[in-house]
């Protein structure tokens, strides 16, 4: 029983889940689908005399076809009774299964996105391929929210949002900047400071922990019991060269330890410098 309800349940934060660990995370599109699933599980704990009904029906088909009975736990009978404890077995379930499973689920979800985070996620629309879609007004929350860390009017603030806005206007989509940071470095802080700030501040969201467990599964893997006299400095090292595979050289294997052997030097860095 535990196991169906829990697949049920589960499948619909999944497809959250998975948006939430990529690379360039949308931060608005990932609070529409979290918003989505919290309202499609607030559905069922609705309706859950007739959503649990559909999946008992399914419980009962595959507990026959494993020769199972769908029988009741041991009551207690001492102390205190065990809610719905004189009901059907369908309905003990549903109280003490089904309900309690949805009533945690949409507690978590309610708890890691609150309307203080959302707000904190509007800033995403800063991002150039967010801007174009969004409007001064969708931003405006998240402005005042940091208010007391900007050096500027919300009448100067909203100056540069347009500019920043008309910065990216007419550019190919492929030119776009696709995340916090790259925005950040092709944000001027002299001549838009503030937009240059919130960037700032919506680089350093923490809106999953997906990045860092990533980064502690390369350490787990590289860190290995014949590598463990191995120093900091070379492990971080070979941990940015799995993380950054994009800025690997280039170049057939045989030339790289020729150039390395020719120049002398003992890091790459210094023979091929960035």
């Amino acid at each position: 029983m535990g196991l169906l309800c829990l697949r049920e349940v589960s499948a619909l934060p999944r497809p959250v889940s998975v948006g939430l660990q990529q690379i360039c995370v949308d931060l608005v599109q990932g609070l529409s689908d979290v918003h989505n699933a919290v309202a499609v599980l607030r559905r069922w704990r609705e309706e859950a005399d007739s959503e649990f009904n559909k999946l008992f029906t399914e419980v009962e088909n595959f507990a026959h076809k494993h020769s199972v009975s769908i029988v009741k736990p041991r009551l207690t009978s001492r102390y205190r009774s065990n809610a719905a404890a004189d009901q059907s077995t369908e309905v003990y379930y549903r109280v003490n299964v089904f309900i309690p499973m949805l009533d945690e689920v949409i507690r978590d979800l309610d708890a890691r996105f609150s309307k203080h985070q959302e707000v904190s996620f509007g800033l995403s629309r800063l991002i150039p391929t967010n801007i174009l879609s969004s409007s001064w007004d969708e931003l405006l929350p998240a402005v005042n929210k940091y208010s007391s860390l900007l050096k500027a009017t919300i009448s100067n603030v909203k100056g540069e949002f347009v500019i920043w806005q008309q910065l990216w206007r007419g550019k190919h989509t492929s030119d776009l900047p696709r995340n916090a940071l790259d925005a950040l470095n092709q944000c001027s802080s002299v001549t838009m400071p503030s937009m240059h700030l919130l960037l700032k501040v919506l680089a350093t969201l923490p809106v999953s922990t997906a990045t860092a467990e990533r980064m502690f599964s390369k350490v787990e893997r590289t860190l290995t019991t014949l590598r463990s006299t191995m120093s900091e400095e070379r492990l971080e090292a070979i941990i940015l060269l799995q993380a950054h595979r994009d800025r690997i050289v280039d170049m057939p294997t045989d030339q790289i330890i020729s150039k390395f052997a020719e120049c002398g030097a003992r890091r790459l860095d210094f023979a091929f410098p960035l």
